[in-house]
């Protein structure tokens, strides 16, 4: 039998895209808003992920209280990325 192995992310083809500066650093700086990788964004919204942010842990250290339970598997967690 044929060795057959599954194609991976690196060894395929990238996608080109031309934009102007004032685009790319809008794409680069919503990439970042959301706690992505540039390419990891640009994945996730060319596949129709809705992208909706990571949380400011900090703030929300901020407004619970320190006995606040359910709160703190959050906080300690540091905040998350959704991506529906």
């Amino acid at each position: 039998m044929a060795d057959e192995t599954k194609p991976t992310r690196k060894g395929s083809p990238p996608i080109k895209v031309y934009c102007l500066p004032d685009e790319r650093r809008a794409i680069e700086e919503k990439a970042a808003a959301a706690g992505m990788s540039l390419s990891a964004y640009l994945l996730a919204v060319g596949q129709g992920y809705k992208i909706t942010g990571v949380v400011d842990y900090e703030h929300v250290r901020e407004g619970v209280p320190e006995n606040d339970s359910e709160a703190q598997p959050f906080i300690e967690g540091g905040g998350g990325i959704e991506i529906s």
